[in-house]
């Protein structure tokens, strides 16, 4: 079974988005940068937050940024500048 098909259909308990997600960091290229001491303080310091605050919705960030949920998937689904041979023009 591939990526495409294992995460293609969600299963009990997961949402079509949760199973994208999880096809994405299993295609992404490997990150094969050092895991830091100030990436660990980084991560320390994040769940140490998250005890003692509910976690930020997505959409309440977009909307900081005058965006929506629609906004982020559609641009999930344009390609960068560098990937459709248009360089940085606008």
């Amino acid at each position: 079974m591939n990526a495409d098909t294992r995460y293609s259909r969600p299963g009990p308990g997961r949402s079509v988005t949760t199973r994208a997600t999880q096809a994405s960091a299993i295609l992404a290229p490997l990150d094969d940068e050092p895991f830091t001491e100030e990436d660990r303080q980084a991560v320390a310091e994040a769940d140490a937050w998250l005890k003692q605050n509910e976690p930020i919705p997505l959409e309440n960030i977009l909307a900081d940024f005058g965006l929506t949920k629609t906004d982020w998937d559609t641009m999930a689904k344009t390609p960068l500048p560098e990937e459709n041979g248009k360089g940085n023009a606008l």
